[in-house]
Parts: C-alpha cells; structure tokens; sequence
C-alpha cells in the first residue's frame, strides 16, 4: 500500500508548525503517512499532485493581511488535490461578516454593526452605529477579516471613550473593514472554545481572560483549561455546526460567550486555521488524525 501524502499548511514563522499542531504530524506519521509542512506564500511545487493526496490548512496564521493572496493559493491548490476545509468555507469564513447570515439563520450571537472598509466616520456616524447595538457599558472594536485580536481596542462609554473608538475608526477603516460589538461583561467568567472533527463533539476548553483585560487568547495572558460544556453551550454549538457545513468540516472551533441577555452566543465560528487546543484532551491528537486519514480518498 502506497503511504498517503499529507501536507499540513503552515506560514514562514511556524515552518514547523506550532506546539499544538506538531503531535498531529507525528500521530499521522505513526499511521504511515508521509507529512509535510510547506508555508502556503512558498513554493507552489509544494502542493501539486506528485507531491502530496490532500492538503490540510492549519498555522497559515499571517494571511489576514494578505486575504486575497491566500484565497488565491486556496483555490490554486484545491483545483489541483483535495483541500481542507473546503474552499468556498474558507472564503465565507475569512470574513466575520458571517455572523450576520447567521444570525439571519436564528443563531445567537453577539450583536455586530459592521464599517466598511473606506468609510468615512464622523461622531454622528459612531453614534448612529453603536444606536445598532444593544445598550452597554463600553464596545470591542476590531478587524472583519483579523485573528489573535490584531487591530482590536475596548473603549467604555464615556465621552474619552468614545473620542477613542472615533479616532481608531478613523484612522483604521480606510484601510480595513472593521466590527463594533458591546462589551461582554461575562467575558471576565470566560469564553469556552468546542471542537469538532467530522461534525462530531471532541472536546473543550475554557479560556478565562487575565485580570484586566478581555482578551481571550493565552497571548494576552488568559488561563486555558478542560471544560465540560453545559447543555446550553453544546446546543448551541451544534446549532452552529449544522449550520456551517456539518460533517463536510474536517475540524471546526465554535467559541461561545454570555452575553448581554445573560445567554449563550456565538462570538466566532473558527473553520479556516483555528487552535485546536489538542493538548487539553488525552485522545484529541489521535481523533484529529484519525479524522483526517479517514478523509484519503483511495488511489
């Protein structure tokens, strides 16, 4: 039997992938496959058909300036070997302005009002724009297409507050879509992040921000723990996995917070790079290999 090839996508920083991903390469090593780790901005030749059977996006974790480029290098691939998760999930999900189809679709979420890149924003503009938005104490602003929280500032409102958020919008939308969000007060409880594998529940984490801040992410300081979701939280993520493709998604992260209504709501549906935060469950790596041997087509 001919190992099968796999190549998981990586960027010029992580060439060899980041802590969480390296076991994958080994567990699917383990199973008799030949990885790889090749940058997606690298080399094409890396990802032809004599090269590899199907080609897994996992740290490509700089791509959020350069959108078009890597949609390009998606599409360029995916004509050629099977690419994971599917192309068109990629473009939708590339784009946070999916939180409004699905809120269209019943899904809770966190309420959004969304700039456009190249917008001009006056006071009364972020007036009319945090009018949108469910009453709060303050507002997240952040990218539409953005990552590990670049580009994202919390203001309160007051009139410093909002002087803040203006001059931000101001200086940032010309050059980028952004999204205003009121400011979760329960995101201090922490937000819990569910991952999938073929549509199916593997496990999750609970990531509690530090003392001070909002930020959910372990770079900013925030605790990351196993977590049993509640009932409520599963429903919900379910929901948004029914929702965004089901079992055609290898792997998915759906994030979701207390908001305003002191109900559960999504904030993110991660289906293009997201960590998987595998080292927080004993079987993880091995359903995540498992699950993408299982995706080799035979021949």
């Amino acid at each position: 039997m001919v190992a099968p090839r796999i190549a998981l996508v990586t960027c010029q920083r992580l060439p060899d992938l980041d802590d969480d991903d390296r076991p994958v390469k080994r567990a699917l090593e383990e199973r008799g496959a030949v990885v790889t780790t090749p940058v997606w901005d690298g080399p094409r030749d890396a990802f032809g058909p004599d090269t590899v059977d199907l080609v897994i996006i996992r740290n490509p974790w700089d791509y959020t300036t350069r959108r078009d480029a890597f949609l390009s290098f998606v599409d360029d691939v995916a004509a050629h070997v099977p690419l994971l998760n599917d192309p068109s999930v990629l473009r939708d999900n590339t784009d946070k302005r999916y939180l409004h189809r699905l809120q269209q679709q019943g899904i809770a979420t966190v309420p959004t009002a969304f700039v456009e890149q190249g917008s001009v924003v006056s006071a009364d503009r972020f007036n009319a724009i945090v009018d949108q938005l469910p009453p709060s104490t303050g507002w997240v602003i952040k990218p539409r297409i953005g990552a590990g929280s670049r580009n994202t500032i919390k203001v309160d409102d007051s009139s410093a507050g909002r002087a803040a958020a203006l001059a931000f919008l101001t200086a940032t939308a010309p050059a980028e879509g952004l999204m205003v969000q009121p400011f979760l007060t329960r995101i201090v409880e922490g937000e819990a992040s569910l991952v999938y594998f073929d549509g199916v529940f593997s496990h999750a984490v609970l990531k509690r921000p530090r003392a001070g801040d909002f930020r959910s992410q372990p770079d900013f300081g925030a605790a990351v723990a196993p977590h049993v979701p509640t009932s409520e939280q599963r429903a919900l993520a379910d929901a948004v996995i029914d929702a965004v493709g089901g079992t055609t998604l290898l792997y998915a992260r759906i994030d979701v917070v207390t908001g305003l209504n002191d109900r559960q709501c999504l904030i993110e549906a991660e289906l293009c790079e997201p960590s998987l935060y595998l080292a927080f469950d004993a079987m993880a790596v091995d359903r995540f290999a498992a699950a993408i041997v299982g995706r080799i087509q035979p021949g």
